[in-house]
């Protein structure tokens, strides 16, 4: 897919998904347990550190459809929250750390540093989600897998800190659970692997896993927050709604928050 370039407040979403009670489950919650499948109470929004932004910054996405879709609401969240920044987003469908860059044919380490070249950048926000064309082979999910895709993550960051940037590793999110592969199986690995990218490689990082898991920490196609039920997947039980789009950019800024 294209370059989608947005500027800030180009986007905005509807009131239900605003701050405004965020830690309040009323009495739709209940209801939405006891009646309606496959629905949880979602984990409570982040926290977003005090204090206004430091200056306009320049923000790099790059990452798969999954970051994609969150970059569409990104520009809308952080104006939400009154930062200044630019979002320019160079996400490409289905790329995964081991595969050639799609519709490219370069390694995602020699594309990277072409893009941050082009497009400079005071932080970059990555996201893989974990599906890559080794999905169905016997490599995939072995030691030697996680081994080669966090050596591929961390020469990324180093690549971004490089050219100055600070760097937002993005946490997989669940995707749900299917009999006939090991997709979210490994997915969960990867994204318990996410999160030692703060101490590996000196990251911040974006807590996805906690924003489309419920309470329990089981994958849900539909979370209850702000007092009523939302659909936040698709029934592909991988891709974001509109709603769970908009989740995903909260969560993306509160990781960058501290950056900004």
């Amino acid at each position: 897919m294209g370059t989608q370039n947005q500027d800030v407040g180009a986007r905005r979403r509807p009131s239900a998904l605003r701050f405004v009670n965020r830690h309040k489950i009323g009495g739709m919650a209940a209801v939405c347990v006891l009646l309606l499948a496959g629905c949880g109470i979602a984990n409570p929004w982040p926290s977003f550190p005090p204090g206004p932004g430091s200056g306009h910054k320049e923000v790099l996405v790059i990452g798969d459809s999954l970051l994609g879709q969150a970059a569409q609401d990104l520009p809308w969240a952080l104006a939400l929250n009154g930062l200044d920044a630019h979002v320019t987003d160079e996400h490409r469908n289905t790329m995964g750390l081991l595969d050639p860059v799609p519709g490219d044919g370069r390694s995602v380490s020699d594309w990277f540093e072409a893009t941050i070249t082009a497009h400079p950048a005071d932080i970059v926000v990555f996201e893989f989600v974990g599906a890559c064309s080794c999905a169905h082979t016997s490599f995939y999910g072995t030691d030697e897998f996680y081994t080669q895709w966090f050596d591929v993550a961390a020469d990324l960051v180093q690549r971004a800190k490089n050219h100055g940037a600070q760097v937002l590793w993005t946490e997989s999110p669940p995707v749900r659970p299917d009999p006939t592969n090991n997709i979210a199986e490994v997915t969960h690995a990867l994204a318990f692997r996410d999160t030692l990218m703060q101490s590996r490689s000196g990251t911040a990082t974006a807590h996805w896993w906690a924003a489309f898991t419920d309470t329990a920490g089981q994958y849900q196609d539909l979370l209850v927050y702000n007092g009523a039920p939302h659909k936040v997947r698709f029934d592909d039980g991988v891709h974001f709604t509109e709603e769970g789009a908009a989740r995903a950019a909260i969560y993306l800024v509160a990781g960058l928050r501290p950056m900004l």
